[in-house]
């Protein structure tokens, strides 16, 4: 028999906790120490035809390459691509360097992938520079955000230091062979081939120096960024379109229409060997993430959640018989479809158990999981829960196509 249960999520309504990082000054010097970058901009202030220039073979004034994507704005004069005077609207050819004076700001878009980049004073950055990488980060300081087609961009730093990402609002800072990486929303990869990857999420940053990737990322704080930073980064966010965290279309799922058109209710049953004593509100915080988190689901589904708590033993044959949608814990059960929910203080995934032959449910499941990484609403759910700062993202890399 399924129960109802609701619960008020106060962490849904804090803001994420964030840590005030040395080298994030709020002053409003541009540069993610406080300094101006050490290098500075390749062009000159001669005038010119503009590097976007277009000659008979369809390639850009001292750039070889086809044309990859154009300069949207000059923020701030003065701005080059390969060294000569950009103007906006001028296009840009694979293998060309866009780069700013020590007062130049510029904001540019590519053909694929990235949306807007702001590359700020004393930068520069090489679009397509090489088959498969979409930007190489060469100095300075540039935001960027990436369209929300699931792809994913790959984009270099000193040191060969690698981000692979796919839906995020990153900004990067260069300093001769260290890279900053802070993401704003999204999640990205970084890797170098000296080290190993890691998962840097929304509210983190990681800065990596002479190619070794740090095992852990640490938090930043928009408000401790120069303010023309911050104003980039707050019209970079209010231009991107929200994650959906609506209900989706039920289709042919049977999980799905039981969830959203028969019961309105998702039954949810959580491992009853971690769930400590629901009866007794002695929840265990694994019990409270996968409660919350489900309770968060429903309120944009427009559904109930039914926790139970249940052995494996018996979760297997409740998803067959629908009495169970799905089953959270850190086994999977033999048999059944699975993606990652979780990972908890003692190391351990877990997994959201759904019945196989419903790829349907779990794949819509999934994408949920994934949206609320993007709307950061997963964060506070865990941070509530777990009393952290931040989640832990590794656990989650099946999900994310990195």
């Amino acid at each position: 028999m399924r129960r109802t249960r609701a619960r008020w999520i106060a962490a849904l309504g804090l803001a994420l906790l964030a840590v005030s990082l040395p080298g994030c000054g709020g002053d409003d010097s541009i540069g993610g120490t406080g300094e101006t970058p050490s290098h500075t901009g390749t062009g000159s202030t001669t005038s010119s035809t503009g590097g976007g220039t277009t000659g008979q073979n369809g390639t850009g004034q001292n750039g070889t390459g086809p044309r990859v994507g154009s300069v949207t704005k000059v923020n701030q004069a003065d701005a080059f691509i390969e060294g000569a005077t950009a103007f906006q609207d001028d296009p840009i050819h694979a293998g060309q360097t866009i780069s700013t004076d020590d007062s130049g700001i510029v904001t540019f878009g590519l053909d694929e992938k990235i949306d807007n980049c702001r590359l700020f004073q004393a930068s520069n950055v090489a679009a397509v520079p090489e088959g498969g990488v979409l930007l190489r980060w060469e100095a300075g300081v540039a935001w960027c955000t990436t369209t929300a087609n699931g792809s994913t961009a790959t984009a270099l730093g000193p040191s060969d230091v690698r981000f692979e990402m796919s839906d995020p609002l990153f900004g990067v800072v260069v300093q001769e062979q260290d890279v900053t990486l802070r993401v704003q929303q999204g999640i990205v990869d970084v890797s170098s081939p000296g080290s190993g990857p890691l998962l840097v999420g929304p509210g983190q940053q990681v800065t990596v120096v002479a190619g070794v990737v740090p095992s852990v990322a640490e938090d930043f704080n928009t408000e401790d960024l120069p303010q023309a930073e911050r104003d980039t980064v707050s019209e970079f966010e209010n231009a991107l379109p929200r994650p959906d965290l609506g209900p989706p279309d039920p289709g042919d799922s049977a999980g799905l229409q039981r969830i959203l058109v028969t019961d309105h209710a998702i039954a949810v049953g959580i491992d009853s060997r971690f769930a400590g004593n629901p009866i007794e509100q002695t929840d265990t915080t694994e019990w409270r993430f996968a409660d919350d988190f489900f309770i968060l689901l429903g309120e944009n589904w427009g559904t109930d959640s039914n926790p139970l708590a249940m052995e494996p033993s018996q979760a297997g044959p409740a998803l067959e018989s629908g009495e169970l949608d799905v089953f959270v814990t850190p086994e999977p059960l033999p048999g059944s479809g699975s993606f990652p929910l979780f990972g908890d203080p003692e190391g351990r995934t877990w997994s959201v158990s759904f019945i196989s032959g419903d790829a349907r449910l779990g794949q819509e499941l999934g994408e949920f999981v994934v949206a609320t990484l993007q709307d950061k609403t997963y964060a506070i759910t865990y941070q509530s829960a777990f009393e952290k700062e931040d989640p832990p993202y590794e656990p989650l890399r099946p999900l994310l196509g990195l």
